[in-house]
């Protein structure tokens, strides 16, 4: 009977030893290996290690989900990863990101708080931002120039090559200078080769189609076209943030086409096609005069590489 009562009392108490729950370390530890960061304005991402006794959790002080995105899950190993979007402002952003213990048994919180900085674009004078890029004010005019006004369509290159053609006019009879040369086939932009001024670069077509998206309209007194979120009241004199792009006209094959009709603007990157074959990209607009159904429209198209066209950089 002894031996009985014996067992069962051990067995009641090896239950109620089993279901009490394991206590909380008298002393809870919590550190982030970093608490602040700083991001560029291209955004990018981050990862800070947390060292901590027991569970814990991450969250914003406030929600700024809409840029800045936070994975902290102890299967990261203990690793609070942050990732940044691109910013599209001149102003610096911020945010917190507050780390504490996570067990709701304990009465006890202890917290670390992440400081995350995202700096704003530096725009220069002859720049303007628009989408989380910056945008020359001016055209290329030779080799490694903008041209002093923005109503100036400046000079027409080849893709992929450093020669600057003009269009002269005497008396009516328009003409190209250099002689024209053809080049050879590539689907890049090479740096050597490319005209911008230093620290400028020609845009992708990923920049073009933001710029596009942003908001354009025609304007018949500079005759072109402004691009940006203020496009539609935007003029020469008040651009409220919008660029203006000259319709200056193209050369096909050494001849002048459509000047002051048609704006054509090279994209960094061609699209092969085949052995020896690319098609180009570039901005493509036309104005009211052109009298069809294009007209007024800004859109992306592609062409071979007989032609020379305008050049609108963007900032590295």
């Amino acid at each position: 009977m002894k031996s009985k009562l014996l067992f069962i009392t051990t067995s009641l108490l090896f239950f109620f030893c089993a279901c009490t729950p394991e206590k909380e370390p008298e002393i809870i530890e919590l550190s982030v290996s970093e608490r602040a960061i700083t991001v560029q304005p291209e955004g990018g991402s981050h990862k800070i290690a947390v060292s901590c006794n027991v569970d814990w959790q991450a969250e914003f002080d406030y929600n700024d989900y809409n840029w800045c995105a936070v994975d902290a899950t102890q299967a990261n190993g203990d690793t609070i990863y942050i990732e940044v979007s691109r910013t599209e402002s001149e102003q610096p952003r911020e945010t917190r990101i507050i780390v504490q213990n996570s067990n709701a048994a304990s009465r006890t919180i202890v917290s670390d708080t992440i400081t995350v900085t995202q700096a704003g674009w530096t725009v220069p004078e002859e720049g303007v931002l628009i989408n989380g890029t910056i945008w020359a004010r001016y055209n290329v005019e030779t080799f490694g120039t903008f041209t002093e006004s923005p109503l100036e369509a400046g000079k027409l290159y080849q893709f992929n090559n450093a020669t600057a053609y003009t269009i002269t006019d005497t008396d009516g009879l328009l003409a190209v200078e250099p002689n024209w040369n053809p080049v050879s086939f590539t689907d890049i932009w090479l740096p050597e080769n490319n005209p911008c001024p230093a620290g400028w670069r020609i845009p992708t077509q990923e920049e073009v189609f933001a710029l596009v998206k942003s908001g354009y309209k025609y304007d018949s007194t500079p005759n072109g076209f402004f691009f940006g979120r203020n496009s539609q009241t935007a003029t020469i004199e008040e651009p409220n943030g919008c660029i203006f792009l000259p319709a200056g006209g193209f050369i096909e094959n050494g001849e002048v086409v459509d000047i002051l009709q048609t704006g054509r603007y090279w994209v960094k990157t061609g699209c092969a096609v085949g052995d020896n074959s690319v098609f180009y990209r570039y901005l493509n607009f036309y104005n009211e005069d052109l009298g069809n159904d294009l007209a007024e429209l800004a859109y992306i198209a592609t062409h071979d590489i007989n032609y020379a066209f305008s050049i609108r950089c963007v900032k590295e």
